[in-house]
């Protein structure tokens, strides 16, 4: 990649303007989609209307044909061709020309585009910088950028800071281009921009406000099939992580990883997040622990940070989920980027392994980081609620616990929630505060303490079948090698691990939990 020309050059188009109205004269399409890979977006600020005339004299196989071709075909159909030809002397295509602002960020757009598509996020970021500061310069008259190129602009810096983890700027970056497109009427890119507003607040764990974008955009015109392309479907994507947190048993697609190496869709680590919370909730350790070797291997040399927060939190998740405390931890301290996901992880493994002072640390460092916020009270009071009650069994702090999981909704970060939490509420609180739990969790047990995170014997097993069957335990079913427990021992057993204190309660348990088949239910 060449490097990023520094603020105030611009490379010499005359050339390459009069190559291209050449080939497009001569009906030469070949070379015409050459210059245009090699430099759209800066042929686009010097002559708006000749560049996005050789683009339409295309023929469609030959732009579908070519990855950067297709990509810079759908974002141009974002800009109103109007609003693309630059002012001031820039678009005259002759060598004397200054280099004016329009022109410097279309050529820094066109690298940014470029670094991220070869996966070059550092240089991306860097180029969203520039055009940022670009934007922000004094403007003289006659050398004023177009709305339509700015909004777009914007909105790219936003995806580049997306995929940096910076969600705070890309808040920003997306408000701003927003904004502008709201000034100048562009419903199109209004709602690019609106749809990008609810992705990033859906990471950011914003309930109230994503919900807001995604009704904002569902009153605007409905996008045609490129724009639904060209928006990478963020408004999907933002329903997909609200619905994974709401409803943790959702279905896997079979697809996998395919949809991922979209390479239109520079948001496909979002689609891994997705992907991994849906496998999480299934309790699929191994799963998700394959998928990210797999994609480790497979893109390690272009992963964004978003990426990487994504797969490093999901290793997390997957080894606290098969209990794997220790591996936990070391994934964690090998984590090369801090992103919230891996925060997240990292404050849900402080918590289930024990330690309340890191527990505490993890909360400061997620309330004080922009890009990694907490976004209600009720988050911040079940966070320490669930740390004091798994550590120290603290009546207020259950109190504070029942108050959020009676009154408020189900905390979005917590589908994990280990057994040891419900264990530890019942002997120091009360039956009715883990039923509040369980009625909080929409009544899907099974993502709190299922079969993977209660882990019983085959001997406890056997006294879980006969507490649900209300059967006497055959003695053999006890034994183990030359060693034989009495059924007492592993009734406390069993009761211990549930977090129950009555045979009645071991029972509702284990039948809403499926630990055991229970002839009952068919």
């Amino acid at each position: 990649m060449p490097p990023i020309p520094p603020t105030g050059t611009a490379p010499d188009l005359g050339g390459d303007l009069t190559s291209l109205r050449s080939a497009l004269h001569d009906d030469d399409h070949h070379a015409v989609a050459a210059l245009l890979r090699t430099g759209f977006w800066p042929l686009l600020a010097a002559d708006g209307e000749t560049t996005v005339r050789a683009l339409n004299a295309l023929p469609p196989e030959l732009i579908s044909a070519d990855p950067e071709l297709t990509a810079v075909a759908a974002l141009c159909v974002l800009l109103t061709p109007q609003e693309a030809i630059a002012p001031s002397g820039v678009g005259t295509g002759e060598r004397s020309a200054p280099p004016g602002r329009a022109h410097r960020v279309a050529d820094v757009f066109d690298k940014m585009l470029r670094h991220r598509l070869h996966g070059d996020f550092a240089d991306a970021d860097a180029a969203a910088h520039l055009i940022r500061s670009i934007l922000a310069q004094g403007r003289r008259p006659g050398d004023e950028v177009s709305p339509s190129l700015q909004s777009l602009a914007l909105l790219h810096c936003g995806v580049t800071a997306i995929l940096m983890s910076h969600s705070s700027t890309a808040v920003a970056d997306f408000e701003a281009a927003r904004q502008i497109a709201i000034a100048i009427g562009n419903t199109i890119l209004t709602r690019e921009a609106t749809a990008k507003l609810a992705l990033v607040h859906a990471l950011r764990g914003n309930e109230g406000v994503t919900r807001a974008s995604l009704a904002a955009c569902a009153a605007m015109p409905e996008p045609t099939p490129i724009m639904r392309a060209v928006m990478h479907d963020a408004e999907n994507m933002a329903r997909d992580l609200m619905a994974v947190e709401r409803d943790p048993v959702v279905g896997l697609p079979d697809t996998g990883f395919a949809m991922a190496m979209d390479t239109l869709n520079e948001l496909w680590p979002i689609r891994f997040i997705i992907e991994t919370r849906r496998a999480l909730a299934r309790l699929s350790p191994g799963t998700v622990a394959e998928w990210a070797r797999l994609l480790r291997t497979s893109r390690a040399t272009a992963m964004s940070p978003l990426a990487i927060d994504a797969l490093d939190a999901g290793c997390i998740d997957a080894a606290v989920c098969s209990g794997e405390y220790g591996a936990a931890r070391r994934i964690a301290e090998q984590s090369t980027h801090q992103g919230r996901l891996t925060a997240i992880a990292r404050l849900r493994l402080a918590v289930v392994s024990g330690g309340a002072r890191r527990a505490e640390q993890e909360v400061a460092h997620i309330r004080h980081d922009p890009d990694l916020p907490l976004t209600t009270r009720e988050e911040l009071s079940l966070l320490r609620a669930w740390i004091a009650v798994e550590l120290g069994h603290v009546p207020d702090r259950a109190d504070a616990l029942a108050a959020v999981l009676v009154h408020g909704r189900r905390p979005r970060m917590f589908t994990l929630v280990p057994s040891r939490v419900l264990s530890a509420l019942a002997p120091s609180v009360s039956v009715p505060l883990r039923d509040a739990y369980v009625a909080a969790c929409d009544g899907v047990v099974s993502v709190v303490p299922d079969t993977a995170v209660v882990r019983l014997s085959p001997r406890e097993l056997a006294v879980a079948h006969s507490i649900v069957t209300d059967r006497t335990v055959p003695e053999s079913a006890l034994r183990l090698s030359v060693s034989v427990n009495t059924v007492k021992t592993q009734l406390k057993s069993v009761y211990r691990k549930l977090g129950v204190t009555t045979r009645a309660e071991a029972r509702d348990l284990i039948r809403r939990l499926g630990i055991v088949d229970d002839p009952g239910q068919h």
